[in-house]
């Protein structure tokens, strides 16, 4: 691919903002007819937040062919929930949706399930309070038992 394609295919990635620089790289060595170089990139992080990212590349400088080498953040994101929050998430939202009112009191998982208890109130004349076990089985959606 040439260098212009190169930053097309970046400018196509999620997240992605600008280029702040295009530049060698420090291991570069001077004379090598392929370059070793470098995009210093603006992007959003999954929280929101705005990260920095080097994409290293090499450059064959007599054809302007351009090759993906590496990727290395300049800061991680700490902010990328892992599976198990996203589907104590999914839970969570679940519970949310079909009651008026809860508190989570104990959570916890097995195997590729994870579970939340909580104590639900249901809106009529009268709030009437339960408890429910809602759970997440891999990529099913979220379901709840009535305890009590």
């Amino acid at each position: 691919m040439t260098k212009a394609q190169l930053i097309t295919s970046l400018e196509g990635k999620v997240g992605f903002h600008s280029i702040i620089s295009d530049e060698l790289a420090l291991d570069n060595k001077a004379g090598d007819l392929i370059e070793k170089r470098y995009f210093y990139i603006n992007h959003t992080n999954a929280d929101g937040t705005m990260g920095k990212t080097y994409v290293y590349y090499l450059l064959d400088v007599a054809n302007d062919a351009a090759s993906f080498y590496n990727v290395e953040p300049e800061a991680v994101d700490t902010q990328e929930l892992t599976a198990q929050q996203k589907k104590f998430q999914a839970i969570e939202n679940y519970i949310k949706a079909n009651f008026a009112f809860y508190f989570l009191t104990r959570k916890g998982e097995f195997g590729n399930t994870v579970w939340l208890e909580a104590d639900v109130y249901t809106d009529g004349a009268t709030l009437t309070k339960s408890t429910v076990i809602a759970s997440k089985v891999g990529i099913a959606a979220p379901t709840h038992k009535t305890v009590s």
